[in-house]
């Protein structure tokens, strides 16, 4: 975009301004007209405001970014040397034109000040509104709704002038510029300094013909000398005229060795010609490595980034698979203690059971000892509990016959009891309890050794969610060690990828060092050399920028490393808590065992008491 459009842009933009400001005053000074105002309307327009501020924030970042700053002082310099020394127009177009960008960018920052204080007389006017009645609040609000339209018309237009602002080619001109002029400068450097040099040729050679002049001259003087003196001889006239030869001889070769000097002064020039084209075409391979090496390390921290979601997702798995390990061994802790409580109680009453088996056997041997003295006895009480036996079931019924003849056997066996075992008097019979405490003792035996049963079936049932559910941890954790063994090849592949980019860098470095080297042993006497420093500085620096971006990597590398520590570490307490669930599982197990022996010997005891006690009435 031109200046003269630029600047009818920013009058336009000025008698917009001026022109709200007007309407602004006029709305002022008209008088209210009453009507009705709506609470939506009202929320509407202060929405509106506050996209006009931060409009107004976005604007003045718009400005700091895009209108660009004035030339620096090695610029100036440059383009006051190049105008002095090849009359280029085209900085005096520049400097004239950064002139002109930075008046439009005061002409800017004053319509944003205008901007500021008609924002400034529009607040006011919203605490004028705000104190005066609802009738005149409609008014009000209908003109800042006209000049809010007003406002973003002049908006629109501003943002065509940004984009036509942004889409201008003064900047890549001004670029191209900057550019021409650098180059220039370069050339004018290597022209200076080409010129020195042939000053230096030049006075050289002249020193040289001085020094011809002053030999001929003396050769002119003795030949003079030797005319006008007519008392030397020829001898002497033949010997000066050979240290003359001689001389000449010595200027000769001295000529020729001045123009092998030239020659070879010229060769090395060419030859440093070619070694700074070899330069610049090595900086350039190594500038589109460093760009392929960029996108690599790109390429690689989207991985790295990949990975880390993924080691993020993996670890709140882990820790809801934690919390419910947790939570379950908290439920299998409490019912572990439930059924540790229960397990006591029914050793409790094995014991029982066991002190009453003892007791039954204690009686069937004094049974034993009476049946041959009260056969009669013995087969009415058989069919007293054989008439009793009809109204009850199994296990009951042989407890109340055994009570049975409890009761009546004590009668009988008590004399003979008392004459064969005097010592035992002091035993508790068991006929002291009465049959229907029995029946009671045995239903309840019986309810509790269902409910154990129950309780068992309840463990198996948790013992196999227990295996699925460990059939399922295992599977995640076989998961998570793909995943893990996936991000090692991946760290792997990066990580010889960084190799041999530090290789194919240190590569380089040598390169750049031994054309430095050369560069140095064939231009020690010439200033080109600065230059060449300025170029082999700036690779440094972005070496240096490639060094920082490596050590970024390897930070994050580092990051990673710890991230799958972690990682393993909370597979690792995951295993230790399955080796305890499954411990614990396996106690559960054994006592359940345990506790399935002690009734199946319960049980065989009974059956065989029971067993007995038929045999004894048959």
């Amino acid at each position: 975009m031109d200046a003269g459009a630029i600047e009818e842009e920013s009058q336009q933009l000025k008698t917009e301004i001026e022109r709200m400001k007007l309407e602004h005053r006029l709305v002022e000074a008209q008088p209210d007209n009453p009507s009705d105002v709506s609470a939506q309307e009202c929320a509407r327009l202060r929405a509106v405001l506050e996209g006009i501020e931060e409009e107004n924030k976005r604007l003045f970042e718009f400005i700091d970014g895009k209108i660009p700053k004035s030339t620096t002082a090695d610029t100036a310099m440059s383009s006051e040397e190049l105008d002095s020394k090849l009359g280029c127009q085209d900085v005096k177009s520049i400097t004239d034109k950064d002139a002109e960008i930075r008046r439009l960018r005061m002409e800017v920052f004053e319509m944003l000040k205008a901007y500021n204080e008609l924002n400034d007389d529009f607040n006011d006017f919203k605490e004028r509104q705000a104190n005066d009645d609802s009738n005149s609040a409609h008014r009000d609000f209908t003109d800042l709704f006209e000049m809010l339209k007003a406002y973003n018309e002049l908006n629109d237009d501003f943002n065509d002038f940004k984009e036509r602002q942004a889409n201008d080619d003064s900047n890549s001109a001004h670029r191209d510029f900057t550019d021409r002029i650098d180059s220039l400068k370069a050339s004018l450097i290597e022209y200076e300094e080409r010129y020195e040099q042939c000053k230096r040729e030049n006075s050289e050679t002249v020193a040289q013909l001085e020094r011809l002049n002053a030999d001929f001259e003396k050769l002119r003087y003795g030949m003079s000398c030797a005319a006008s003196c007519s008392k030397k001889t020829d001898e002497t006239l033949v010997a000066e005229n050979k240290q003359l030869k001689e001389l000449l001889k010595e200027s000769m070769d001295d000529k020729d060795k001045l123009i092998a000097d030239a020659h070879k002064f010229q060769t090395t020039v060419s030859s440093i010609d070619k070694e700074l084209g070899n330069l610049r075409e090595s900086n350039r391979s190594l500038h589109s490595e460093n760009a392929s090496l960029r996108e690599t390390l790109n390429g690689s921290r989207d991985r790295v980034s990949e990975t880390s979601a993924l080691l993020g997702d993996m670890r709140s798995e882990l820790s809801s698979i934690r919390d419910a390990s947790r939570s379950r061994e908290e439920t299998l802790g409490g019912r572990i203690a439930q059924l540790e409580a229960e397990k006591e109680e029914l050793e409790k009453e094995v014991e029982l059971l066991r002190i009453k088996a003892l007791e039954n056997d204690t009686s069937l041997a004094r049974y034993r000892a009476v049946v041959g003295h009260d056969g009669a006895n013995i087969v009415e009480m058989n069919q007293e509990h054989s008439a009793k036996g009809s109204a009850s079931e199994g296990s009951n019924n042989d407890w109340e016959r055994t009570g049975g003849e409890w009761t009546t056997d004590q009668p009988l066996s008590s004399s003979s009891s008392e004459q064969r075992r005097p010592s035992t008097s002091s035993d508790p019979e068991p006929s002291s309890l009465s049959p229907t405490a029995r029946k009671v003792d045995v239903e309840r035996l019986e309810e509790k050794l269902e409910h154990a049963l129950a309780e068992i079936a309840a463990l198996s049932e948790q013992k196999n969610e227990l295996e699925v559910s460990n059939a399922d941890l295992s599977s995640t954790v076989e998961n998570l060690n793909q995943t893990v063994d996936n991000i090692k090849a991946s760290f792997d592949s990066l990580s010889s990828n960084l190799e041999s980019m530090k290789m194919e860098h240190s590569q380089l470095i040598v390169e750049r060092d031994n054309l430095l080297r050369k560069i140095e042993e064939q231009e020690v006497q010439l200033e080109e050399q600065k230059v060449l420093q300025s170029k082999v500085v700036a690779s440094d620096a972005e070496i240096g920028q490639l060094k920082s971006f490596a050590e970024e990597l390897e930070k994050q590398n580092k990051e990673q490393t710890n991230a799958l520590e972690e990682f393993r570490t909370i597979t690792e307490n995951l295993k230790e808590e399955q080796s305890k669930t499954c411990s614990e599982r396996d106690s559960l197990a054994g006592e359940v065992n345990t506790l399935r022996t002690t009734l199946e010997e319960i049980k065989q005891r009974n059956e065989a008491n029971l067993w007995r006690r038929n045999i004894t009435k048959v």
